[in-house]
Order: structure tokens, then sequence, then C-alpha cells
């Protein structure tokens, strides 16, 4: 492998809150009736790696997301699941101090969880 290409700002599919206005913008990309099949493939992290490959991306680094009242929630957690055990998804960490009383308590443990 030569230099290799990273996306390094990559969302999941998968929130578990997701604003309206959020999901009909992503819909708004592959159309109603090819959405929820879209949405499946790149719910799966094997899948979604293939698909990085495909597309010449040997890394990408995968964004939690934690915007209720814009966007929704995708939490960290998710995504640590979703990056586990393949070396080419990154995951990256979301600290909404709205959200979170203890700003340094939150990152030490996500930095040990991941």
């Amino acid at each position: 492998m030569g230099i290799p290409i990273i996306d390094a700002h990559i969302h999941m599919m998968y929130f578990e809150k997701q604003t309206p206005g959020a999901l009909d913008w992503v819909k708004s990309f592959y159309g109603e009736e090819n959405f929820q099949d879209f949405y499946d493939k790149m719910c799966d992290p094997d899948h979604f790696v293939a698909y990085l490959r495909a597309n010449g991306v040997d890394y990408g680094f995968i964004f939690a997301e934690l915007c209720p009242a814009v966007t929704g929630i995708c939490s960290n957690e998710s995504v640590l699941e979703f990056c586990a055990g393949r070396e080419a998804l990154i995951p990256i960490a979301s600290i909404n101090p709205h959200l979170t009383v203890n700003l340094d308590q939150e990152l030490s443990r996500l930095v040990k969880a991941g």
C-alpha cells in the first residue's frame, strides 16, 4: 500500500435518535424507495468497510454525534461497537457540555474505552 487514503469525517447511518429534518436530508440523497436497503447495508460495519475499500478509502474516522436538538444522538458506545475489531474504522468521540456534567471524567472514560 502506498499513501493511505483516509476519510476523516464519517457519521454512521444508525442513530439512537434522529431528528426528522436530519433524516429527511439523508433520505434526499437516496430516494425514499432506495433508502431502507442503503440504510441496512451501511449499518453493517463489515459491509461499510467493504464500501470504503471499493471506493479507494483505507481508513475512516467514525464520529459519534450528541446533538439532540439539531441532528440527533449516535452515542459514543454505538460508534465503539461499530468500529470494534475493524482496523479500517477509527472511532471519534463526542462530548456535549450540555449533556455531560463532568467533562474531564467523560473524556477519560472514552479514552479508556477505545
